[in-house]
């Protein structure tokens, strides 16, 4: 879970971070808190990271909550905005840009609970698997990277992740996993133990659900996770910031892939 908190004065934003960091420690998730003084650096931060709650003062003196809020939902559209004040006569601008909440100060565990509790954008939607392909190829749950049983899983996974949603034959998988190896029934049953394998990896994650699978036929449904490529090509700020030339480094046959970035990126 990646949460930011924004407020100018630092006492304020103190008092705010504890009763974030007590709300979610009962909660089965890894958090990831980051406190600004800057509304500016708060901005920096959201475009080259994923935040799915924004903690906002209101009345700042570089730039007010409510304009911060919007910037922060141009760059992610689904980021939960809560907004945090002393007075009560912003309710109404808040509810126009759609705030997830709304906390008066001196601000409690227990308020930002059960703000957390009835956020707009629940944060099963925000994904806690994580999946990054520029640099190296990289799977990530509750921000710890996830062990494959089987490297040859780990670049099944790749490849249907490559393949943005869309399905691909037995074969085909074959020829880019076994690129030198006839297609026959050793190779065949070889795979079936590669994909049993990765699904039992994601099974552990409670993540096998990402997996699409039909007559000869598998895929990766790119809805259920949060991808860095995926945001790319949809111009998710964060994820243009993080493209640096590199896609799944260590797979030669996603080298051919690089280009598709490269010019989306020259456009820009």
């Amino acid at each position: 879970m990646h949460i930011i908190a924004v407020d100018d004065e630092h006492a304020a934003l103190s008092v705010l971070m504890d009763a974030i960091r007590e709300a979610t420690s009962a909660r089965k998730c890894e958090l990831q808190l980051e406190g600004f003084r800057s509304t500016e650096q708060a901005l920096l931060y959201a475009r080259d990271n994923p935040v799915d709650i924004a903690f906002l003062d209101i009345e700042m003196r570089e730039m007010t909550g409510l304009e911060l809020a919007r910037k922060l939902k141009g760059i992610s559209p689904k980021i939960n905005i809560i907004f945090v004040t002393g007075y009560s006569e912003y309710m109404r601008q808040a509810i126009s840009i759609h705030a997830s909440g709304y906390l008066t100060k001196p601000v409690r565990a227990e308020q930002v609970a059960q703000e957390m509790d009835n956020l707009l954008h629940p944060l099963a939607d925000s994904h806690q698997l994580v999946i990054r392909t520029f640099g190296n190829f990289e799977v990530l749950y509750n921000g710890k990277p996830v062990e494959f049983e089987r490297s040859k899983a780990k670049e099944l996974l790749a490849y249907l992740v490559s393949r943005g949603g869309a399905t691909v034959t037995r074969k085909e998988i074959a020829a880019i996993l076994f690129e030198n190896q006839e297609y026959d029934l050793k190779t065949q049953d070889y795979l079936s133990k590669i994909y049993r394998s990765l699904r039992t990896t994601l099974q552990s994650i409670h993540a096998e659900d990402i997996l699409i699978k039909g007559r000869n036929l598998y895929g990766v449904d790119i809805s259920k996770v949060s991808c860095d490529a995926a945001d790319y090509l949809k111009g998710l700020p964060y994820a243009i910031n993080l493209f640096q030339g590199e896609y799944m480094s260590q797979y030669s046959w996603a080298e051919g892939m690089i280009g598709r970035f490269v010019e989306i990126s020259n456009r820009e």
